[in-house]
Order: C-alpha cells, then sequence, then structure tokens
C-alpha cells in the first residue's frame, strides 16, 4: 500500500508539472511527435501516434487487438483514471493546442478568460466529457461493439461542430502523449501499440459515421425503412407535447445562432421561453413538420407546400445559412427528446429528410429572388388563388391588405393620405386605395 502510495503521488506530481509547463510540449525537450515523418502521410489519427519514442516503431494500429493489448489498455488507463477525469481532460487539451492552436478555435469554451491556464470551467468540463467516452471505451474493450453507436453519433455531432479528419489524427497524437505524461515508464512500448489499436478503432468508427452524415446531408431518394424510422422516431419526440419540443428547437436555434432572434416577432419579449408567441410560433413549426414527416411518401403533394413555405420564408429575413442551423438544432431537439433512442440511423435519416425538405425551400427562394420567369405550371396557380377570393367584394381584400401591412410595419401608415382616421379600417379613403390597389 505504501509502494502504492508513493507510485500515485509521483504520478500526480508528474501531471501537475506538465499542466504548469504549459507554454512547452508534454513530452518536456523531446522532439514533437508532430515532426516525425509520418506526419506527411494521410492523418488518420493511428499511423503516427506509435512513435513517442526514440526506438523506432513500426505502425502496427491496423492489426486486430489482442488480449494482451487488451489488458495493456485496462492496466494503463486505471493509473491515469485514478488522477480524475478533470486533470486527464486539461492535460489532453493541453497537448491538443500545443500540437495545433488553432483548434481552440473549434471549442465553446474558446472565450473563457485565461483559457491557456487549462483550469478555466469550460474547458475542464469538456475534457472531463471526453475523458469519460474513453472510459467508457476502455471499458467495453473486450466488446467494443457496445460502444460503436456512442462513437458514431459522437463523429456525426462533431460535423456540426466542423471537426475535419485531420483533427483525429492531432487527438490521438495528443492522447498518447498525456498518457506518456501521466503513466510515465509503464506507458512502454507494448502500451503504445496497443492504444495506438485503439484510437485507430475510435477514430475510424467516427470518421466513417461523420462521412455518412455528410452523404446524407446531400439528401437522395428515400428508402421505405428510413421514413418509417423517421416518423417513428418523430412520433416518440412528440410524446413530449408539440409546444414542448418547439420550445426546445427554439432555444438550440438561438443557442447555435443568438442573432436569428431578431428575425422573429417575439424578440422583445422579456421571458422568452414562456413567452405566448414564441410557444404560438413553436407550435406552428411543430405542425408544420409533423406534416412533411407524414407526407413523406407523397413528395409529390409535398413539394408545392414546402415551395410555397420558402418563398414566404424571404419575406422574413431568412438565409440559405439559417436552414442549415435550424437543421442542427433540430437534430439536437430529437436527441434532447428521444436520449438514447435516437441512434445513428435515425440520426443519418433525419439528416437525409431534412436535406430534401431545406433544399426544396432553398431552391424556391432563390428562385424567387432572381425573378426567373413564370413557368406554365406558376402562372396557373397564381390564376386559380387570385380567382377563388372573387367571391370577395375588392374593398374586403383591400382593407384585409392594409391591415397585414400596418402589423407589419405600423409605421408604412405614415406613407398614406389616411393616416390620421379615427377609424382606420372603416375609413372611406381607406377602402378607396384598397380597392384601387386590388384592382
Amino acid at each position: 500500500r505504501a509502494r502504492g502510495a508513493h507510485r500515485r503521488s509521483t504520478v500526480q506530481a508528474g501531471w501537475e508539472q506538465a499542466l504548469v509547463l504549459h507554454a512547452q510540449p508534454a513530452m518536456g525537450n523531446k522532439p514533437c511527435c508532430c515532426s516525425s515523418a509520418s506526419d506527411r502521410s494521410e492523418a488518420n489519427g493511428t499511423s503516427d501516434v506509435a512513435s513517442l519514442s526514440d526506438e523506432p516503431l513500426v505502425d502496427r494500429s491496423r492489426e486486430p487487438l489482442t488480449i494482451a493489448d487488451m489488458s495493456a489498455v485496462e492496466s494503463t488507463w486505471k493509473v491515469a483514471a485514478a488522477l480524475g477525469a478533470e486533470a486527464v481532460g486539461a492535460l489532453l487539451f493541453k497537448n491538443i493546442f500545443t500540437l495545433a492552436p488553432e483548434a481552440l478555435n473549434l471549442y465553446s469554451f474558446r472565450k473563457e478568460p485565461h483559457v491557456k491556464s487549462y483550469n478555466t470551467p469550460g474547458l475542464r468540463a469538456h475534457g472531463a466529457r471526453v475523458v469519460n467516452v474513453i472510459a467508457t471505451a476502455v471499458e467495453n474493450i473486450r466488446d467494443l461493439g457496445n460502444v460503436v453507436p456512442t462513437l458514431q453519433e459522437l463523429g456525426m455531432r462533431h460535423v456540426g461542430y466542423g471537426v475535419q479528419k485531420a483533427h483525429y489524427g492531432v487527438v490521438g497524437k495528443a492522447l498518447m502523449l498525456t498518457l506518456q505524461a501521466g503513466v510515465g515508464q509503464a506507458f512502454n512500448r507494448a502500451s503504445r501499440v496497443a492504444w495506438s489499436k485503439v484510437w485507430h478503432l475510435v477514430s475510424t468508427t467516427m470518421i466513417h459515421a461523420a462521412a455518412s452524415l455528410e452523404a446524407a446531408s446531400e439528401g437522395g431518394q428515400l428508402s421505405s425503412a428510413e421514413i418509417k424510422l423517421v416518423k417513428d422516431t418523430w412520433s416518440s419526440a412528440a410524446t413530449s407535447g408539440a409546444e414542448a419540443v418547439g420550445v426546445m428547437l427554439f432555444r438550440n436555434v438561438f443557442e447555435l445562432a443568438p442573432s436569428a432572434l431578431e428575425l422573429y416577432p417575439f424578440k422583445g419579449e422579456t421571458d422568452l421561453y414562456n413567452s405566448p408567441k414564441l410557444k404560438a410560433h413553436g407550435l406552428k413549426v411543430v405542425s408544420t413538420v409533423g406534416v412533411a414527416i407524414d407526407k413523406l411518401e407523397e413528395l409529390g403533394e409535398l413539394v408545392p407546400v414546402l415551395q410555397d413555405l420558402g418563398r414566404k420564408h424571404v419575406g422574413y429575413g431568412a438565409q440559405p445559412a439559417h436552414y442549415d442551423i435550424v437543421g442542427k438544432a433540430l437534430i439536437k431537439t430529437l436527441r434532447d427528446a428521444l436520449g438514447p433512442m435516437f441512434k445513428p440511423d435515425a440520426h443519418l435519416a433525419w439528416a437525409k429528410v431534412y436535406a430534401i425538405l431545406s433544399k426544396t425551400m432553398v431552391d424556391a427562394a432563390l428562385k424567387m429572388q432572381a425573378g426567373e420567369p413564370l413557368t406554365k405550371a406558376e402562372t396557373n396557380s397564381v390564376k386559380d388563388t387570385w380567382a377563388s377570393l372573387s367571391n370577395l367584394r375588392p374593398e374586403t381584400i383591400g382593407v384585409a391588405l392594409f391591415q397585414n401591412i400596418f402589423e407589419l410595419s405600423p409605421s408604412a401608415l405614415t406613407l398614406y393620405p389616411f393616416k390620421d382616421e379615427r377609424d382606420l379600417y372603416d375609413s372611406a379613403k381607406l377602402k378607396t386605395h384598397g380597392v384601387k390597389v386590388v384592382n
């Protein structure tokens, strides 16, 4: 027990020293592994992380994990884990940002004061989450199939954070540096080989899932299985209540893009997420999504509805980039509502569905903004909808039009000669003007 306590205190001191010396690589004066020749190969997080010692080490990361490898990973992680998830995570991030300083821009804690002290709340909390994922992989190392769905979902989620394939190589190197600094001499050649195999499995699983998501985000033909999966998950999410789902969706939208709040009529509400206006708007959005999901098997009927929505949103100031934000917020809302039920195959199916919905709306909006000539079908549609108003008097239509104008822009009233009328919408001047506009 005395020897064990001495070992833990020695290792703890080594980790603390590594964190204090955050201005230089964790390996002290040894050359950074970034400078190895293998860096010139494609970064996949595996081929160059096994070269941390002075002795050349052949890349064996793609070889199957052996029982001896599993034991080596378990024993070294036991030493590291005893130091605490936050401490391990802080040193991991120190090594990541030493290897790739620009990677800091990918993280939500990047603006924390004194972030390079590696002791800020956001960094340490995020580091602990990363370490807990590694711990889960180690716990399941003898049956890694158990952790594959978690890794796939993480890989897809990181697409939204701007993570690229090459970043996995940086994290892999940082992980090896972190383990060597923390575990010391016990992190021998066999341990490095074992961990390089583990990181290869982890990183390639996440990379392949990310690639699958990017392919799904291009849209394409929906299979019957994908449609069923989307409908089933939507039904499950709806049990939370349409209003609650709508509030979650807007909360996620504004977390991703706070400036988007300016596009909505409830932007001035004091208690935003309890605002009746926001709840009503959220309910409309959720209902629209529900209608779209119900019609996935009849896309011919759904497309005109989506095109009309896209054109309407031009008037609200919506830009193509806003659709990406709403898509990410929708996926996060589903993940929040469904928890473990929102599996990677559901994520991929939803990505494909949203790509179809958003592309249809964006294309219609861009076409409207470009002022392209109307097709014959569009011309007939305009004539038919105008004809459907023929049972109403022009005066009635004109009054309704001006009511909508002044609801959208009250200051516009000052432009009209009837601006001083007391009973505005019964004013003869307004009605006469409205008839002229309608005619």
